[in-house]
């Protein structure tokens, strides 16, 4: 789905810390580590997105739109490798 660069290694990176994140939320409530989990994938997002929104809506947003934004990227005619006949 997408080249070896930086932005997607760590788009994807934060991806899968997200999913991680609500997996444990939705399977153990009360563990203590999930808001220092939820703190830090927001700090990490926000500070290396410039986000002025320093919240996890704004975080997920911002996930959300690099991920389309790479599936643009990936449908497209420039970046395909075989034309589609």
């Amino acid at each position: 789905m997408c080249l070896d660069n930086k932005e997607p290694v760590w788009l994807w990176k934060q991806i899968k810390e997200l999913n991680a994140i609500r997996n444990k939320y939705a399977h153990t409530l009360g563990d203590e580590n999930i808001e220092k989990r939820i703190n830090n994938l927001v700090s990490t997002v926000s500070n290396a997105q410039k986000l002025e929104s320093k919240t996890i809506v704004g975080v997920i947003s911002r996930l959300y739109g690099m991920l389309k934004g790479l599936c643009e990227v990936s449908e497209s005619d420039e970046f395909q490798l075989y034309k589609k006949i």
